[in-house]
């Protein structure tokens, strides 16, 4: 979990940081984009319900695939962030 929560813990820093200046520029490169899309995504993966919280496995295995690049073809939409796209447990 350390491994994994070290490498979220500075992308979403730097998504903060970037979506910050983001709100006062009117051209954004596609690199930066990008980073904005996947720091909007990881922040998605991370919402939980209250009543139904994630296993740390599963925890680990999404913060994983967010942070591994494995969701960046998807739309915000579309990333599984509660009971419907994950196991019953």
């Amino acid at each position: 979990m350390k491994q994994v929560a070290g490498k979220i813990k500075l992308e979403l820093a730097q998504f903060a940081e970037l979506e910050a200046f983001a709100q006062f520029a009117s051209n954004l490169d596609k690199a930066t984009h990008n980073q904005l899309a996947r720091g909007q995504c990881l922040c998605e993966l991370l919402k939980q319900s209250q009543s139904a919280p994630l296993v740390v496995e599963e925890l680990i295995l999404t913060i994983y695939t967010g942070t591994n690049a494995y969701l960046d073809s998807l739309e915000i939409g579309q990333a599984p962030k509660d009971e419907e796209g994950r196991s019953k447990r």
